[in-house]
């Protein structure tokens, strides 16, 4: 399976022979007890199948080594296949492992980027992942894979986030980790740090984009609050004005004098509705 190179080889491949009778196998002892004999055709076939192989999964073929079909075997340059320590994987490759706790498949994504790649690095040991690693200065190994959903924001039911996220608490990240979301969105990146913003305690409005309903606003601007400007018409009940047997309006007396009717407030801060409270984070 491996090419000729004894100095009896050509190069390209010969033209196929036309092929005769029905396809069979080797025999010992076939018509007039003459042998079975490969010939050019089939051995060339044999090569062509086996690199194409190897090519097709990634692999690359080395004329001193007889491991092609192990590495095939095990999954080298194919995604989603067992990890291995031995392999290099590059960025944005996958594997799977098995949870030795819940039996369950874990399915990998190699982190570490933009064009970087790792070998010995096991995606089971949480030194290599997000939640422990601790250098600023380049990213971790191995994240859970979740898809290309980078830079996607989520409600979250919990105030910690899931691994394969940070929360949106305006905090300043290093893009030498977080390379993937300061990729998908440069305009959040300042001086070798992004920050997805503010959105603790705050409503969410869909940007106006032209329509017309909310003029002006810009992508991440703040906007205060306000109640809709309105009117009220106010009555006041009359009463007997004491020796005058009269009626006058509440806020008078019976001397034409106005009284002063105290205000009465009401109500918080802001205008809400019913609403309940949530975290907000984004996948990296």
């Amino acid at each position: 399976m491996h090419f000729l190179q004894n100095g009896s080889q050509v190069s390209p491949v010969p033209a196929p022979k036309p092929r005769t009778g029905t396809p069979g196998y080797f025999t010992e002892s076939g018509v007039d007890n003459r042998p079975s004999y490969p010939g050019q055709d089939w051995f060339n076939a044999v090569i062509r199948e086996f690199q194409g192989a190897l090519s097709a999964n990634g692999v690359a073929f080395d004329p001193e080594k007889y491991d092609h079909l192990t590495k095939l075997l095990a999954g080298n340059g194919s995604q989603f296949a067992p990890y291995r320590a031995d392999r290099e994987y590059a960025t944005g490759e996958t594997c799977t492992t098995i949870n030795a706790t819940t039996a369950a498949l874990e399915i990998w994504q190699m982190y570490a980027g933009p064009n970087l790649s790792c070998i010995n690095k096991n995606p089971q040991d949480p030194l290599n992942r997000h939640d422990q690693w601790s250098d600023d200065t380049s990213p971790f190994w191995w994240i859970p894979y979740v898809g290309s959903q980078v830079g996607m924001p989520f409600y979250w039911l919990s105030v910690d986030a899931p691994e394969w996220a940070i929360m949106e608490i305006n905090v300043n990240l290093p893009t030498a980790v977080y390379w993937r979301l300061a990729l998908r969105y440069p305009l959040l990146v300042s001086g070798g740090y992004i920050n997805t913003g503010e959105i603790r305690g705050e409503y969410l409005r869909v940007l106006d984009q032209g329509r017309g309903v909310d003029v002006g606003r810009q992508i991440n601007s703040w906007q205060d609050g306000q109640v809709g400007e309105h009117n009220h018409d106010s009555t006041f009940p009359t009463s007997t004005v004491p020796g005058g047997g009269g009626k006058v309006a509440s806020g008078a007396n019976s001397l034409g004098t106005q009284l002063t009717i105290p205000t009465t407030y009401f109500g918080g801060d802001d205008s809400l509705v019913r609403n309940i409270a949530r975290p907000m984070a984004i996948i990296i």
